[in-house]
């Protein structure tokens, strides 16, 4: 299964960048995350071991991944390590544009796990809980970021 969610954000990418890579603070600002736990002591600057809690479709979602950011490219990647997401591969991207950036969330996950083979737990799996979670996801990273370029514009 692989899905991918896209949005145009009016103003510059740094201010996106700052708000997805904040994964700590996702839950004051995307009011869908429940919780994001630290694991360990991150073990550099750019890589991270976290447990997180969204609400899909209203119904809880927990797992823990690592997350590894690459400030250069403007990219964040989370390899899922636990949950019913187990094993999948996750890459959020901006890449500034005149005007603006695109901002993009790529999903992959392979249907080895038994209940992943069943059509229904695909659809349950794929498009009720990540795609919920995943949408709301870009769409608050974008008002945060355009949020933040609004205030640098103002002062």
């Amino acid at each position: 299964m692989t899905a991918k969610w896209d949005a145009l954000v009016a103003g510059g990418g740094p201010a996106g960048s700052v708000v997805a890579a904040d994964v700590y603070r996702l839950p004051e600002r995307l009011s869908h995350y429940g919780y994001v736990l630290g694991l360990d002591a991150p073990s550099s600057a750019t890589r991270r071991t976290v447990k997180m809690s969204a609400s899909g479709s209203g119904i809880p979602v927990t797992w823990t991944s690592v997350q590894e950011l690459y400030p250069s490219e403007l990219r964040i990647t989370y390899h899922h390590m636990k949950g019913a997401t187990r094993g999948m591969q996750v890459e959020g991207q901006l890449c500034p544009l005149a005007g603006g950036t695109h901002a993009s969330i790529d999903h992959s996950l392979d249907g080895g796990h038994w209940w992943m083979r069943d059509l229904l737990a695909h659809f349950v799996t794929g498009r009720i809980f990540l795609s919920h979670i995943a949408d709301r996801t870009l769409r608050g990273v974008k008002h945060q970021a355009e949020a933040i370029e609004r205030r640098g514009r103002a002062g």
